[in-house]
């Protein structure tokens, strides 16, 4: 446990350094957030804390862990999201050439070996994901599409990538969110039937590196982390699911809140006639700070599902973690359609 502790000390200074320094380059090369009539902030907020993030993460992943076709898969995919994210954060990017990079990411992990090959039935035994397996000749070597599970891993990824990009619309929010979610991934890698203490210490990485960050993000925030940050954690913590042995009811559960909001979110804008990517100010932390709440109320709300979750989630069974979801896909479809309809009455 001490060594994992001097991982996450380690990683959260050398994150804290690293974000005051591209707080300075953000202004120098213009990757700054300029406040306009859909954001919070009222003044310009640099950007680029997400590569603060990347580079702390793995400059002590490569050089504690042993390089596998896992981990390099993992970098791979981290800098094309990187790439895409940055490019967004400076230029602005078309909405569908930054989910093309998403999925290329994504199918580097797949090609990489990453995979959900199973998941737990609440009602006892196993689904299995990885039955119809379609055999691929190239250059002479035939490797195998297991079609199921690589298409479940698909989405699966880039509904987290883009659950924790949504999510990153207050000061803090998505960064706190995601680093008491790989503090929760930490702890259920240590448990006596996950026991994978690679997969611990690239979550309690991961936490290090986003908690590093935050009191620089926290409001009133001097950085964000832009999507290069916030697509990049939504990665590793699908990732980091994948790798503690297929728990996906778990991070389901932690992340429920913004997974939902974004079904929300799809579903509002898509009804209205617009792109599903369209950016507006109907998410849960809008309609929440419409009613008065200050953006550090609305955080610590969030904060506080996310443990109260999290807790769940390690404590309950597989067919517990049913009924939770249930429960919290009730909550939150009520509280959003509450909150909105409520808003909206009140704004005419």
């Amino acid at each position: 446990m001490e060594n994992y502790l001097s991982i996450f000390i380690i990683t959260a200074i050398l994150s804290l350094a690293l974000t005051f320094f591209f707080k300075w380059l953000a202004f120098k090369i213009g990757a700054v957030d300029q406040p306009n009539e859909r954001k919070v902030h009222k003044h310009p907020i640099a950007r680029l804390g997400g590569v603060a993030i990347f580079i702390s993460f793995f400059s002590v992943i490569l050089s504690t862990t042993p390089l596998n076709k896992h981990i390099l898969g993992i970098f791979i995919g981290g800098i094309i999201l990187l790439v895409f994210g940055i490019a967004d954060d400076i230029w602005g990017i078309n909405p569908f050439i930054k989910l093309s990079g998403q999925a290329l990411a994504t199918l580097v992990i797949i090609a990489s070996g990453i995979g959900i090959d199973f998941i737990t039935n609440p009602f006892g035994g196993l689904i299995q994901l990885d039955m119809l397996k379609i055999p691929v000749n190239i250059l002479g070597t035939t490797y195998h599409i297991v079609f199921w599970a690589d298409l479940f891993t698909f989405f699966w990824i880039l509904i987290l990538i883009n659950a924790i990009n949504f999510l990153d619309g207050l000061d803090g929010l998505a960064s706190g969110v995601s680093g008491i979610s790989a503090i929760i991934l930490f702890i259920l890698s240590l448990s006596p039937d996950v026991s994978q203490p690679i997969t611990a210490l690239l979550a309690i990485a991961l936490a290090g590196a986003v908690l590093g960050f935050l009191p620089l993000n926290f409001h009133p925030a001097k950085i964000f982390m832009g999507d290069s940050g916030s697509m990049f954690l939504g990665f590793l913590l699908a990732i980091l699911a994948i790798f503690s042995g297929g728990k996906i009811a778990t991070a389901l559960l932690i992340l429920g809140l913004p997974i939902l909001d974004v079904a929300w979110a799809i579903i509002r804008r898509v009804s209205a006639g617009h792109s599903p990517f369209k950016p507006d100010k109907h998410h849960l932390h809008h309609e929440l700070l419409k009613r008065g709440l200050s953006q550090q109320k609305v955080v610590l709300f969030m904060y506080s599902v996310t443990i109260i979750c999290g807790l769940l989630a390690l404590s309950a069974k597989a067919f517990n973690k049913l009924i939770a979801l249930i429960l919290l896909f009730a909550f939150t479809v009520f509280l959003i359609s509450f909150l909105y309809f409520i808003n909206r009455e009140h704004s005419h």
